[in-house]
């Protein structure tokens, strides 16, 4: 994770290249500790890794693209720089695409009509390990219905601990689940920790999905 004082390196993946263009100008103008390189789609982003191309520190990534689509990009881009937060930038709200997007390990997952000063605040919040989820989205994770979910189990969570959970689900940053909270950041990383040890998952975007398919909440 970077420090606020240093450039945080994002990855723009969309093969559109008006919403390449128009987004990296505006995060250039508006966002100067925020660089971005833009890719036409995953297949020569992968090369770039490949290659020995240092690794961005977020990934905003289109899911509709030619050859390698965005789910499936997200785990090959998982494995070549784990470290990276993947940030789903759509043009779809599909319930499917959404579950499939978190299940596959993106930390995020941002609708292309959001305001464009706000995927600067995701892209921020991103490198925070917050879960950047467009309000819509969030809504819509919430009410899902997942009447094949498999049987609850008891995995001994604290109240507290299932209190973290809503609040990663609604999509609120550390630093606002510590304000709401009234705790401090190393409490929150014990808390999520404790979480995902209990739930058997590695990232926030899994524990997302798995609380929303087990009715955790």
């Amino acid at each position: 994770m970077v420090e606020s004082s240093e450039i945080i390196s994002v990855w723009l993946v969309d093969d559109d290249h008006s919403i390449r263009a128009t987004l990296n100008e505006f995060i250039n103008q508006n966002a100067s500790d925020i660089r971005v390189t833009t890719y036409s789609g995953c297949e020569p982003a992968l090369e770039a890794l490949g290659k020995g191309t240092e690794p961005p520190d977020v990934i905003l990534l289109d899911i509709h693209m030619p050859g390698v689509n965005g789910i499936e990009g997200i785990s090959l881009f998982k494995k070549l720089t784990p470290v990276s937060a993947i940030v789903m930038l759509a043009g779809s709200d599909e319930d499917e695409e959404i579950l499939k997007t978190f299940s596959a390990g993106a930390e995020g997952y941002l609708l292309k009509t959001i305001h464009l000063s706000q995927i600067i605040d995701s892209i921020r919040a991103a490198l925070r390990g917050g879960v950047p989820i467009d309000p819509f989205v969030a809504r819509k994770v919430l009410e899902m219905d997942i009447a094949k979910s498999p049987v609850k189990q008891d995995y001994g969570l604290t109240d507290q601990e299932k209190e973290i959970i809503v609040l990663f689900v609604e999509g609120l940053t550390m630093n606002q689940i510590c304000a709401r909270l009234s705790i401090d950041h190393p409490e929150v990383n014990a808390r999520l920790s404790s979480i995902n040890t209990k739930l058997n998952v590695r990232s926030r975007s899994s524990l997302v999905v798995k609380a929303q398919r087990e009715k955790l909440i």
